[in-house]
């Protein structure tokens, strides 16, 4: 048996615990950036809830109890902040409390951290207020894949699932994890909703490619009229499914470019750098199609 586990639980101390009403808030971070700093700063939130939880748990032993300093003690070992951050590798780096800054990988797959998971391994049960945190920091995959419609939201498994039957310290540490988030909060572009990829194919890219066609016609349809019917048709076809691919190809891109829960070690300035580059090129080939597409309207319905 591992040293500080007790031989039966003691987590709950009267019988009166499971009439005792289950208060539950779910949290699901979205749009926002932590550094090593932030999380580190998070880690602490968590600790501090442990804290009052601890001091709940310690609250309900009976001061006639022959047992109190045993039970005390067995309460305090279980009831310890563990955490998790796993690198890209594979590598995973263990601890207890607050992470330390200068543990943490340039890139972040994932953290976890947890009040809960000591007790739950030792006794196979939870605190009676406890807190689990999971923040996945992995962008879009690039990769198509036809299984999965570009319609659909964005997956993201980030959530924090705060649990408890003291309603007061459920809607503390919520609260207190809700104004830390609102502190990461960044801009992203309309992308990950459901529904978006529509809007991106039938509102922006289907104008831009009718207003590159619209430059460029009187280069294609000439060497198209020498075709056969045949080889138009077939030609037509393959560049329609040849721009379909493009769209989901640029919207997955930047998607990519813009996950909705984020990781950097210090500095965002590489990744604002190389989005930068890469939106000042699409905004001169977007705004110049558009253009084109726009003077065919105009010369189309008021020439």
């Amino acid at each position: 048996m591992e040293q500080g586990q007790p031989e039966s639980s003691t987590l709950v101390n009267n019988t009166d615990h499971f009439r005792i009403p289950e208060y539950q808030r779910n949290i699901f971070p979205t749009n926002i950036y932590m550094s090593a700093k932030d999380i580190c700063v998070f880690s602490s939130i968590i600790k501090e809830a442990n804290e009052a939880s601890l001091k709940i748990e310690l609250e309900a032993i009976k001061d006639g109890d022959e047992n109190k300093e045993q039970k005390t003690g067995q309460i305090k070992d279980l009831m310890r902040v563990e955490y998790n951050l796993r690198a890209p590798n594979g590598d995973n780096i263990n601890g207890l409390n607050i992470p330390n800054e200068s543990d943490f990988p340039d890139r972040l797959v994932s953290f976890f951290i947890s009040n809960e998971q000591i007790a739950r391994r030792a006794i196979n049960q939870s605190p009676q207020n406890h807190v689990n945190a999971f923040f996945g920091f992995s962008a879009p995959p690039l990769k198509i894949d036809v299984m999965n419609f570009p319609s659909n939201p964005t997956p993201n498994n980030s959530v924090i699932n705060v649990v408890g039957r003291n309603e007061d310290w459920v809607r503390a540490t919520a609260d207190k994890i809700q104004e830390f988030l609102g502190t990461k909060k960044t801009i992203r572009p309309v992308i990950h909703g459901s529904g978006a990829y529509d809007l991106f194919l039938f509102g922006l890219y289907l104008p831009i490619n009718l207003g590159l066609l619209e430059r460029y016609d009187a280069h294609i349809f000439p060497w198209l009229e020498q075709k056969s019917i045949l080889f138009n048709v077939v030609f037509g076809i393959y560049l329609f499914f040849l721009f379909l691919i493009a769209a989901r190809l640029l919207f997955q891109i930047i998607r990519w470019l813009f996950p909705p829960v984020e990781y950097y070690k210090q500095s965002r300035t590489k990744a604002m750098i190389v989005r930068g580059l890469i939106g000042t090129a699409l905004f001169i080939l977007f705004s110049s199609a558009l253009n084109s597409f726009g003077k065919y309207l105009f010369h189309l319905f008021f020439s």
